[in-house]
């Protein structure tokens, strides 16, 4: 494909712009993949803790 032989070239060229995006894209794919596996375990654990706190101390 030709798209991503330029791609290659263009990054073993090895100029500014195109490390700096990679390297930010690399940051950036990081950052999505810890949120989306953080997110869900915080809210099950707030939502445990939340259910706790309800089954804990029942209104009377």
């Amino acid at each position: 494909m030709p798209s991503s032989s330029y791609r290659a070239r263009a990054f073993t060229r090895g100029s500014d712009f195109n490390a700096g995006f990679f390297a930010a894209a690399i940051v950036a794919v990081t950052i999505a993949v810890a949120a989306s596996i953080a997110l869900p375990r915080v809210a099950a654990s707030v939502h445990g803790y939340i259910v706790q706190l309800r089954t804990a101390s029942p209104s009377r």
